[in-house]
């Protein structure tokens, strides 16, 4: 009965084992880099419609974005885990500083303009909630931040 009793749970214990993992990122594919209509361009960080614009100079070195700040001053931000869900959303971990990092969305809305959008955002419920009214950082490659593309 024993003998039984441990060959049907060895039994199981291999069915479980030998069944795929599954997980919650199974919809994405990882990649190195974003797309090159993103990382090959000048691009101006303007915030959202509800706080004041940056107009904050970026370019991409592979997957580090290089900022200059309009008051002076510059920082490396660093994208890693890059995963693509489709061909214009991508997620990845936004490394600020070497202290501090951020899951993000990156929604590509055209060839001209994206946006980077935090998973816990202040003030939004739900993840990745933000969007170009609220929450989202818009990168467009016009300079001038009013102006709607």
């Amino acid at each position: 009965m024993k003998k039984q009793l441990l060959t049907l749970s060895m039994t199981v214990v291999l069915a479980l084992t030998s069944l795929p993992a599954i997980s919650s990122q199974a919809k994405t594919t990882p990649v190195k880099h974003l797309p090159t209509s993103i990382t090959k361009k000048t691009w101006y960080r303007q915030t959202s419609g509800s706080e004041g614009g940056f107009n904050d100079k970026t370019v991409f070195h592979g997957n580090t974005m290089r900022m200059t700040f309009s008051y002076g001053g510059n920082a490396d931000w660093k994208l890693t885990k890059l995963r693509k869900s489709s061909a214009k959303v991508y997620y990845a971990t936004l490394h600020y500083s070497k202290k501090y990092s951020s899951p993000v969305k990156i929604k590509i809305r055209s060839h001209k303009k994206f946006d980077i959008i935090e998973k816990h955002g202040v003030n939004s419920r739900g993840n990745y909630a933000g969007n170009e009214n609220y929450g989202a950082m818009i990168f467009s490659t016009n300079k001038k931040p009013n102006v709607i593309d």
